[in-house]
């Protein structure tokens, strides 16, 4: 492209404009397509949440009253209502990551006909995220699963407060 812009003749540099116009035209089309893709990833995911709430609504209405009393199950049937929304952002997570191994993979098969050295060098520049990434994701969820206990409480607070009020009235 370089070259050809060395050129004076009018048929090449009308060859030049017609490839800016074509990798213009592709840069669009790529951003037209990552919205597509994250629209339908966030309608896909409201329906399975929608889907699975209705579901675990289903199964809750033919519960007997005793069954909520119970705390552990009470906790159960919580943790199975907060991850309906969970797992959609899990799903696109776990689908964003097998995008970027796709990635990951092309790039070390370049690297290997390049120099396969430098297949090493992407190991260790890879490793570092993935060990961070794996270690923070395991504390959030023992986090978010120790706090059920808690949240039921409060949930119970949150609802007696504003009854105890009236009562006080």
């Amino acid at each position: 492209m370089v070259a050809l812009s060395k050129q004076t003749a009018a048929d090449d540099s009308h060859y030049i404009w017609w490839l800016v116009g074509a990798e213009f035209g592709l840069a669009i089309l790529s951003t037209a397509l990552g919205r597509a893709v994250a629209l339908m990833d966030s309608l896909l995911g409201d329906l399975f949440a929608n889907q699975t709430s209705i579901r675990l609504m289903e199964h809750a209405a033919t519960l007997d009253l005793e069954q909520f009393e119970d705390a552990t199950f009470y906790d159960k049937l919580e943790r199975a209502r907060r991850q309906t929304t969970g797992r959609t952002v899990l799903l696109s997570g776990v689908f964003g990551q097998v995008q970027e191994l796709i990635s990951v993979g092309f790039l070390a098969a370049g690297l290997a006909v390049y120099n396969p050295w430098l297949l090493l060098l992407i190991l260790v520049a890879v490793t570092p995220s993935f060990i961070g990434d794996n270690y923070f994701n395991q504390r959030s969820y023992s986090l978010s699963r120790s706090w059920t206990p808690e949240r039921r409480e409060l949930d119970y607070l949150r609802y007696i407060g504003p009854v105890t009020k009236r009562l006080k009235r």
